[in-house]
């Protein structure tokens, strides 16, 4: 089991790791994110755009009818979204447990619950609509609120009005935290997308031809779609792990995660927070030391760390270092000696050469 198809859907993320390990996760599994999100897509724009709107043979049209901009916009929401973000989610449950996400698998899943995932996400459409229509802020609010709707679906097999009311569960209490998540994910991936469909409208506005710009469209959306489905998949996940942690136990009412974490987790990657008095979810591991730590074949063993001394003493001092006389004769007396010549007729004696007197500790 590799990091690169491991993903911890249990562990609680601040807003740079939401963001990192979202972004990290889909271009880790680029491909197979890309084949999600196309499945759905092309299909979609070129019926909905290229036959519906005549955007394959028609001019390019600098203002476009109100039924050309908001009927794409209805079909995204109501359509492409729920469909990616279910597939999504199914490819990042087969990475919980540790294993390659399947494309093939994911598409197949995620089109047979597409009508159980449909009937709250058009429920929550209806109210955030009429609450825009209202006072604007009933229907950003209900929109927060209702934002987890297709993962309640998919993952905790919550269907009809307890989807929209086990999102509302989740958000309570962080509603604040996931309209700041979820801005700034926008901004992020809106900012992205708007440069990368900058060079198509300019092309199809230059060319007179409208399909330049429906290529840029689902070229934008194939890409956009999938990284904020994971990041809003991750940010699920997370609202669960901080809501059931609270309430003392893993998993919740019963332990219903839609997959079954593979522990111990791959190297890097650090567990998830126990509780205190409840062992973890993983079997515990021995330490083993670093290898810097063993020492190599024919090597003796390090020295042991000296202890140190207790708070308020002074350390031992160290014994001293005994002095030592070195016998040998210095350079200069050898010499000296040498030199020597004993004279015997001159009644003078051998000179002796004075031993050194230096002492070195």
């Amino acid at each position: 089991m590799s990091a690169q198809h491991w993903v911890d859907l249990r562990r609680p993320r601040d807003v740079g790791a939401l963001l990192s390990d979202g972004f990290g996760t889909y271009f880790r599994n680029f491909g197979t994110f890309l084949a999600l999100a196309a499945v759905v897509v092309v299909p979609v724009q070129l019926i909905l755009s290229g036959i519906g709107l005549k955007q394959l043979w028609a001019h390019y049209d600098k203002t476009p009818s109100a039924a050309a901009t908001f009927l794409p916009i209805v079909v995204n929401w109501l359509i492409t979204t729920p469909l990616v973000t279910a597939m999504t989610i199914y490819a990042l449950l087969d990475l919980g447990e540790g294993r390659r996400p399947n494309a093939r698998e994911a598409i197949l899943r995620g089109l047979e619950i597409f009508t159980a995932v449909l009937v709250p996400v058009v429920l929550a459409a209806l109210g955030i609509i009429a609450g825009l229509i209202a006072l604007i802020v009933p229907g950003i609010y209900l929109a927060v609120r209702w934002y987890f709707v297709a993962q309640a679906v998919v993952v905790e097999e919550r269907r009809g009005p307890a989807a929209l009311q086990r999102s509302w569960e989740l958000v309570s209490g962080s509603g604040w935290r996931v309209f700041g998540i979820l801005i700034i994910a926008s901004l992020a991936i809106g900012s992205a997308t708007r440069a990368l469909q900058t060079p198509f409208t300019a092309g199809a506005s230059a060319a007179n031809m409208a399909f330049i710009q429906l290529i840029g469209v689902m070229v934008t959306q194939i890409l956009a779609a999938p990284a904020g489905a994971v990041i809003g998949a991750l940010l699920y996940f997370d609202l669960r792990t901080r809501k059931e942690l609270m309430a003392g136990g893993w998993g919740g009412p019963g332990g219903q995660w839609g997959y079954q974490q593979q522990w111990p987790p791959p190297p890097g990657q650090p567990p998830p927070p126990g509780q205190p008095g409840q062992s973890p979810p993983w079997p515990q591991q021995p330490r083993q030391p670093w290898p810097a730590q063993q020492p190599q074949p024919g090597q003796p063993p390090p020295p042991a760390p000296e202890s140190p001394a207790p708070p308020g003493e002074q350390p031992p001092t160290p014994p001293p270092r005994p002095k030592i006389r070195l016998s040998a004769r210095s350079a200069p007396s050898r010499a000296r000696a040498a030199r020597a010549v004993p004279c015997a007729e001159a009644g003078r004696d051998r000179p002796r050469p004075r031993p050194s007197r230096r002492r070195y500790a």
